[in-house]
């Protein structure tokens, strides 16, 4: 698979309804990227992971994104979002994620 983190990313985002063109969005774009890079960056050596692509490692990062205190943080101090807004944003990201998963053919392990 050829397409970047930006896209799956942006995709994401998109499908969950947050516009791409404001502060929020680029910044959950921001956020699963870096996330994504973290988990590519720790387990990238792993044999089951050596053949990981963008999608994967996106997938990753909104899979833990909803549960992780300084995502939610990020988004309430740098947005002032109340932290159940914040909480729920990441949550419908994850929920796309798992669909573009799906979609793609994929399945998470347990």
């Amino acid at each position: 698979m050829l397409l970047g983190k930006t896209h799956w990313a942006e995709r994401m985002v998109g499908e969950a309804g947050v516009p791409l063109d404001g502060r929020i969005g680029a910044e959950l774009v921001t956020m699963l990227i870096e996330g994504a890079r973290q988990y590519e960056a720790a387990l990238k050596a792993q044999p089951d992971m050596r053949d990981a692509d963008d999608l994967d490692w996106l997938m990753l990062s909104a899979r833990k994104a909803p549960d992780s205190p300084s995502a939610v943080e990020r988004l309430v101090k740098g947005y002032d979002l109340a932290p159940e807004r914040a909480a729920r944003l990441l949550l419908l990201i994850r929920e796309r994620a798992h669909a573009i998963f799906e979609e793609k053919g994929r399945v998470m392990p347990p």
